[in-house]
């Protein structure tokens, strides 16, 4: 992002006591603050993505982790979509937990498995390149789990040490 000096110093800047999560947190005080957060298509940027799928999920885990000090500074979370990880992550346990003693929810863990699995390939296909479309697809698709996986989890992880450990 950029940002006018002035402009950044009134928001109070960045908060240094968040290990993840700043720049989303201070686009929060921009538009609660009144301001507005935009992308234009004339920037060109790089990424260079993490080197495994097991780093992915340790960089969307702590991105979890840190939404929750982020929801408490403000009192509630930017989107609803914040908390889809976690309530998914909370249903899956609550699902395989339940699925040790009831049938029915073995039936719901599978079925609520097979739609994500589905979905996830379904958003794959279209990014995957036309002429590597398996590899790449089933590629993409286990990247979503592991964002999806690993931002719940850390979420979760956040609320049992505020809940447990405090």
């Amino acid at each position: 992002g950029a940002w006018q000096r002035a402009e950044l110093q009134r928001l109070g800047g960045f908060d240094e006591r968040l290990v993840r999560n700043q720049d989303d947190e201070l686009a929060l005080r921009i538009v609660r603050g009144g301001g507005q957060v935009w992308q234009s298509a004339a920037i060109r940027s790089w990424y260079t993505p993490r080197a495994s799928f097991a780093a992915l999920f340790r960089q969307f885990f702590q991105y979890g982790y840190w939404k929750v000090p982020v929801i408490r500074k403000h009192r509630l979370p930017a989107s609803p979509r914040h908390l889809a990880p976690v309530l998914f992550v909370l249903v899956l346990a609550a699902l395989a937990l339940a699925a040790l003693f009831w049938p029915a929810a073995r039936a719901g863990l599978v079925a609520l498995l097979t739609v994500y699995a589905l979905a996830a390939l379904g958003n794959a296909a279209p990014l995957a390149s036309p002429w590597r479309v398996p590899r790449q697809w089933l590629g993409i698709a286990w990247a979503f789990v592991c964002m999806h996986l690993g931002y719940g989890l850390g979420f979760a992880r956040a609320l049992f040490e505020l809940a447990v450990l405090r």
